[in-house]
């Protein structure tokens, strides 16, 4: 993904400008359904939108791009326990905590998916 549109995106979230995030994020994955980080993001602003499906899909396919990254298994799992799918965040969380332990890095603050009201 371009820095710019990244930064955009990140720009829309912290004005709470979901929707324009989620689209445009929509955006970036089609134009390049190979890009982690985008469907990352798209299934991180589909969980504050309350998109649960779409988040979950999302992220998934984010996961299946780069399984590496704990903040994406650590989202996934927070959406799964939106959704009260107990035994896939169980395991989505502890795929998250097992990728952090092996680089032994914390997930980084304010990465994960606030609460919501």
């Amino acid at each position: 993904m371009s820095t710019d549109l990244k930064s955009q995106v990140q720009l829309l979230i912290r004005s709470n400008r979901l929707t324009d995030a989620r689209d445009l994020c929509t955006t970036l994955c089609k134009l390049n359904k190979k890009d982690a980080e985008a469907w990352f993001l798209l299934g991180s602003t589909c969980a504050q939108t309350g998109e649960l499906e779409k988040a979950i899909s999302s992220l998934n396919r984010s996961i299946k791009l780069n399984n590496r990254v704990a903040i994406a298994h650590n989202n996934l799992g927070l959406v799964y326990l939106q959704a009260r799918d107990y035994p896939n965040a169980q395991r989505s969380l502890e795929n998250a905590l097992a990728r952090t332990r092996l680089r032994n890095l914390p997930v980084p603050p304010g990465q994960c998916l606030p609460r919501r009201r």
